[in-house]
Protein backbone atom coordinates (compact mmCIF):
# COMPACT_ATOMS: atom_id res chain seq x y z
CA UNK A 1 0.00 0.00 0.00
CA UNK A 2 1.23 3.43 -0.92
CA UNK A 3 -0.01 6.46 0.93
CA UNK A 4 0.22 9.79 -0.88
CA UNK A 5 -1.04 12.92 0.84
CA UNK A 6 -3.77 14.85 -0.98
CA UNK A 7 -1.56 17.94 -0.90
CA UNK A 8 1.03 16.12 -3.05
CA UNK A 9 -1.55 14.82 -5.53
CA UNK A 10 -2.95 18.33 -5.95
CA UNK A 11 0.49 19.64 -7.00
CA UNK A 12 1.18 17.22 -9.88
CA UNK A 13 -0.46 16.01 -13.05
CA UNK A 14 -1.62 12.39 -12.80
CA UNK A 15 -1.84 10.09 -15.82
CA UNK A 16 -4.29 7.22 -15.57
CA UNK A 17 -2.70 4.47 -17.65
CA UNK A 18 -5.70 2.24 -17.01
CA UNK A 19 -8.02 4.58 -18.94
CA UNK A 20 -8.83 3.21 -22.38
CA UNK A 21 -7.24 4.73 -25.45
CA UNK A 22 -10.16 6.13 -27.45
CA UNK A 23 -8.49 5.11 -30.74
CA UNK A 24 -9.83 1.79 -32.05
CA UNK A 25 -9.12 -0.53 -34.98
CA UNK A 26 -11.83 -1.59 -37.43
CA UNK A 27 -11.23 -5.05 -38.93
CA UNK A 28 -13.72 -5.99 -41.61
CA UNK A 29 -13.62 -9.06 -43.85
CA UNK A 30 -14.82 -8.22 -47.35
CA UNK A 31 -15.70 -11.10 -49.68
CA UNK A 32 -15.59 -10.81 -53.47
CA UNK A 33 -16.34 -13.30 -56.21
CA UNK A 34 -13.72 -15.60 -57.65
CA UNK A 35 -12.38 -13.93 -60.79
CA UNK A 36 -12.35 -10.47 -59.18
CA UNK A 37 -9.29 -8.28 -59.70
CA UNK A 38 -7.82 -8.35 -56.18
CA UNK A 39 -5.49 -5.41 -56.85
CA UNK A 40 -8.48 -3.30 -57.94
CA UNK A 41 -10.54 -4.41 -54.91
CA UNK A 42 -7.73 -3.50 -52.48
CA UNK A 43 -7.30 -0.11 -54.17
CA UNK A 44 -11.05 0.62 -53.89
CA UNK A 45 -11.14 -0.36 -50.21
CA UNK A 46 -8.15 1.83 -49.33
CA UNK A 47 -9.56 4.78 -51.30
CA UNK A 48 -12.85 4.50 -49.42
CA UNK A 49 -11.05 4.57 -46.07
CA UNK A 50 -8.81 7.48 -47.06
CA UNK A 51 -11.87 9.46 -48.20
CA UNK A 52 -13.79 8.97 -44.93
CA UNK A 53 -13.23 11.97 -42.63
CA UNK A 54 -13.25 9.90 -39.42
CA UNK A 55 -10.73 7.26 -40.53
CA UNK A 56 -7.20 8.06 -39.34
CA UNK A 57 -4.31 8.45 -41.78
CA UNK A 58 -1.84 7.16 -39.19
CA UNK A 59 -1.74 4.23 -38.98
CA UNK A 60 -2.73 4.11 -42.64
CA UNK A 61 -5.70 1.99 -43.74
CA UNK A 62 -4.74 -1.21 -45.53
CA UNK A 63 -6.28 -4.24 -47.19
CA UNK A 64 -4.89 -7.79 -47.13
CA UNK A 65 -5.85 -10.73 -49.35
CA UNK A 66 -6.34 -13.29 -46.59
CA UNK A 67 -7.89 -16.45 -48.00
CA UNK A 68 -9.55 -18.42 -50.71
CA UNK A 69 -12.99 -19.08 -49.23
CA UNK A 70 -15.45 -21.73 -50.34
CA UNK A 71 -17.37 -19.25 -52.50
CA UNK A 72 -15.29 -16.08 -52.26
CA UNK A 73 -11.92 -14.40 -52.10
CA UNK A 74 -11.62 -12.77 -48.68
CA UNK A 75 -9.88 -9.47 -48.07
CA UNK A 76 -9.28 -8.05 -44.60
CA UNK A 77 -9.78 -4.29 -44.42
CA UNK A 78 -8.02 -2.64 -41.47
CA UNK A 79 -8.33 0.99 -40.46
CA UNK A 80 -8.26 3.08 -37.29
CA UNK A 81 -10.72 5.63 -35.95
CA UNK A 82 -10.06 8.18 -33.23
CA UNK A 83 -13.12 7.50 -31.07
CA UNK A 84 -14.21 3.99 -30.09
CA UNK A 85 -17.75 5.29 -29.50
CA UNK A 86 -18.06 5.97 -33.25
CA UNK A 87 -16.83 2.55 -34.43
CA UNK A 88 -20.25 1.15 -35.40
CA UNK A 89 -21.39 4.32 -37.17
CA UNK A 90 -18.17 4.50 -39.16
CA UNK A 91 -18.26 0.77 -39.98
CA UNK A 92 -21.82 1.23 -41.28
CA UNK A 93 -20.78 4.20 -43.42
CA UNK A 94 -17.76 2.33 -44.81
CA UNK A 95 -19.89 -0.72 -45.65
CA UNK A 96 -22.50 1.42 -47.41
CA UNK A 97 -19.79 3.08 -49.50
CA UNK A 98 -18.10 -0.27 -50.25
CA UNK A 99 -21.38 -1.67 -51.57
CA UNK A 100 -22.04 1.45 -53.64
CA UNK A 101 -18.51 1.54 -55.07
CA UNK A 102 -18.47 -2.21 -55.83
CA UNK A 103 -21.72 -1.82 -57.78
CA UNK A 104 -20.28 1.17 -59.65
CA UNK A 105 -17.03 -0.70 -60.44
CA UNK A 106 -18.78 -4.04 -61.23
CA UNK A 107 -17.12 -5.90 -58.36
CA UNK A 108 -19.33 -8.85 -57.49
CA UNK A 109 -20.16 -9.64 -53.87
CA UNK A 110 -20.73 -13.41 -53.92
CA UNK A 111 -23.29 -15.55 -52.24
CA UNK A 112 -22.53 -19.02 -50.98
CA UNK A 113 -23.18 -21.60 -53.65
CA UNK A 114 -22.84 -25.31 -54.12
CA UNK A 115 -22.55 -27.32 -57.34
CA UNK A 116 -24.41 -30.63 -57.37
CA UNK A 117 -23.59 -33.38 -59.84
CA UNK A 118 -26.23 -36.07 -60.20
CA UNK A 119 -25.60 -39.51 -61.69
CA UNK A 120 -28.14 -41.97 -63.00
Amino acid sequence: MIVVPNSEIAKVRITNYGYPNPKVKIRQTISVAYGSDITKVKRILKEICHAHPDVLDDPAPDAYFMEFGESSLNILLVCWVSDYKEKFRITDELNMEIKRKFEEESVEIPFQQMDLHMRK
